[in-house]
């Protein structure tokens, strides 16, 4: 489907080209008018040379010819002229077309620029979050080897079995967020 610049545009040309027909049309009917507007005088001369009066029906036909010709001439120009008004129209209203089109682009890059650099914030945001997950990660791991230490001792106190059970708790906490962020 052809856009609607292009249709615009082939109608344009195609008004263009109904322009200069018609223009052409014109110019072969001022021809016409001149040949027989001297076809007319021919008549006149050949009149007041020969001294004799031409037959009055030859003149008088040579005239409406003339006549004729020129309200044909201006029924085209009339016409042409209401043509050439319109696609002066069309044009204006194209050219506002294209105005609006090139905002609307404007519009369009500045909404990818924005999001741009939304992406760009968004990006670092990730980064940032996938250090501190690999930081809890290895704060984990360090929780757990120690967890592993304390509970390969042989004997415990009290106080070293309840330090022992909170390490665990902790460990077990850290594993769940750490499951919860990835």
């Amino acid at each position: 489907m052809l856009s609607p610049d292009v249709v615009r545009d082939t109608s344009l040309a195609a008004d263009a080209d109904f322009i200069i027909s018609k223009l052409w049309e014109v110019s072969h009917d001022v021809t016409r008018v001149e040949d027989y507007t001297q076809k007319l005088q021919t008549l006149k001369e050949a009149e007041n040379l020969a001294g004799e009066k031409t037959s009055r029906t030859s003149r008088d036909s040579a005239e409406s010819d003339a006549r004729e010709a020129l309200d044909a001439l201006s029924t085209r120009l009339e016409k042409a002229e209401i043509t050439l008004d319109e696609a002066t129209e069309d044009l204006s209203e194209a050219k506002l077309d294209k105005e609006d089109a090139r905002e609307r682009l404007e519009l369009a890059r500045e909404k990818l620029q924005s999001a741009g650099t939304k992406v760009v914030y968004l990006t670092t945001q990730v980064e940032q979050i996938q250090e501190s997950v690999r930081e809890l990660k290895e704060a984990v791991l360090e929780a757990g080897r120690k967890v592993g230490e304390v509970a390969a001792m042989p004997t415990l106190s009290a106080a070293e079995e309840t330090t022992l059970l909170s390490l665990r708790a902790a460990f077990a906490a850290s594993q769940q967020e750490m499951a919860k962020n990835l």
